[in-house]
């Protein structure tokens, strides 16, 4: 039985399925600070149905199965290109973590930089749509995560405060803390407030 090694410097989990396959879900948990995480890749199969509908078994290499798993799992980013993405590469073998480490040290040092390159990428993306819409909702955490990886100061790369939820005295349906009026029932929560503020009862 062949067998392939998967190695993830990326920061996020590696979550990819491949329906029909068996095995067909390959999971690689997060790096963290660029420690590889690996996975070992045995040969897989599939199913071929012919005519009769008579199931046919037909066998995948391991290096086929961890060639897709790599490919499929990259190019699903926005500005994925060969020289630049998520940093995963693989290896023919079966290795642990230190041994990746010790035996391929510039594969290592080439995700990296595929990587650093790819989240530069799309810092300027986020820069661009953060130009055009100025709101934090057009910026996704994993653009947020490269700015910090990267040092960069963005004004988008900031997290926003999410608002501490409550529930309506009245409805009892969830509402900002900070909400004077239930925007589902209409009831006036914080009455003081509301009137202090010189607004008209609704």
């Amino acid at each position: 039985m062949g067998k392939t090694t998967v190695v993830s410097i990326f920061p996020f989990d590696v979550n990819e399925e491949k329906p029909g396959v068996y095995p067909g879900r390959f999971l690689i948990p997060k790096a963290i600070n660029d420690k590889p995480q690996t996975l070992q890749v045995a040969d897989g199969f599939t199913f071929y149905y012919d005519i009769d509908a008579k199931a046919i078994k037909v066998p995948i290499l391991a290096e086929s199965l961890a060639q897709s798993i790599v490919y499929d799992f990259c190019s699903s980013f926005m500005s994925y290109t060969p020289d630049a993405g998520p940093g995963l590469f693989w290896v023919e073998g079966a290795f642990t973590e230190q041994e990746i480490i010790d035996r391929f040290a510039d594969k290592i040092i080439e995700a990296r930089n595929r990587q650093t390159e790819w989240f530069r990428r799309i810092c300027r993306l986020a820069d661009d749509d953060w130009a055009r819409y100025g709101v934090h909702k057009a910026i996704s955490d994993l653009q947020r995560f490269a700015a910090d990886y990267l040092k960069y100061d963005r004004p988008w790369a900031r997290q926003i405060e999410q608002a501490r939820m409550v529930s309506c005295p009245a409805c009892r349906q969830t509402i900002p803390d900070d909400a004077m009026i239930c925007a589902q029932c209409r009831t006036i929560v914080k009455p003081e407030e509301y009137k202090a503020r010189g607004f008209k009862q609704v």
